[in-house]
């Protein structure tokens, strides 16, 4: 855990985990004179106590410790976001704070395809790359820390796309294109899914050849492995109301967005 304080501003940075999960990470504060702190962030599960404070009067304070530079726009940012290689398309349209980190929009991702959030991930556009570096110590490229990057520092107009790479060996590339950009209002933002379609593969499938081989043999009761793989794939889903077998064609965007709701999130600037 990092902190540093300026003034009357703290900012924090944290990853933790719990057992078999991540809960979060990017959390920022601000305190004036006469308030109390005030937190938000990104999180799954619960937080710990002290972090457990009011979300109202929020707004994000500059990393380097400057509220002045605050002032910049902040909007609302509607994502399409499709999963490559898979045909019919498995995609999710989404809106999220353009001011928030790279690491929030991660763990939007995680929630509206569908992932479990169990292996790395990375942000890819022209020829950088963005994600947790600590996890990247090894490679051979140059991670840029995806907690210290806004979604607005690399979508800036329409149109404008980042690949979102999630498990680095079956390799689902997901393209995230900006669609719009809303003008954002002086509440809270938090994510919400606006539509989608199709369940996202099972984790672990083996990739786009191994999800296309999975769906044949869950689909033909006399294949010899069909038992094996229905038990496999047969747990409830968060995205769908199934709770018999997995079915690619179901999505449920309410559930989505029940969770979504259940995630604290890094509250537009003030204008």
């Amino acid at each position: 855990m990092a902190s540093r304080l300026s003034g009357v501003s703290l900012a924090l940075t944290l990853d933790w985990t719990w057992p078999g999960r991540r809960i979060g990470q990017c959390w920022e504060a601000t305190r004036a004179p006469t308030q109390g702190p005030r937190w938000a962030g990104a999180e799954f599960g619960s937080a710990p106590a002290f972090l457990n404070w009011p979300l109202s009067s929020w707004h994000l304070a500059d990393r380097n410790g400057d509220d002045s530079k605050v002032k910049t726009q902040s909007h609302i940012y509607e994502l399409r976001v499709t999963l490559q290689e898979i045909r019919p398309p498995i995609w999710r349209l989404i809106q999220v704070p353009s001011t928030s980190p790279l690491c929030c929009l991660h763990d939007v991702l995680q929630v509206v395809v569908g992932w479990t959030d169990s292996h790395l991930h990375q942000f890819e556009k022209d020829g950088k790359y963005w994600g947790v570096p600590e996890h990247f110590e090894d490679g051979d490229i140059d991670i840029l820390d995806e907690r210290r990057t806004k979604i607005s520092d690399i979508l800036k107009e329409h149109g404008d796309s980042v690949l979102y790479v999630y498990d680095l060996g079956d390799d689902w590339r997901h393209e995230v294109v900006l669609e719009k950009i809303l003008p954002a209002p002086d509440t809270t933002v938090r994510p919400v899914c606006l539509s989608g379609e199709r369940h996202c593969p099972p984790e672990d499938v083996g990739g786009t050849p191994g999800y296309e081989e999975f769906l044949e043999v869950i689909f033909d009761p006399h294949h010899e492995e069909y038992a094996h793989n229905v038990r496999w794939a047969g747990e409830p889903s968060a995205l769908t109301q199934s709770v018999e077998r997995f079915q690619p064609e179901e999505f449920d965007a309410k559930a989505v967005n029940a969770t979504l709701s259940r995630m604290r999130w890094l509250a537009p600037a003030r204008r």
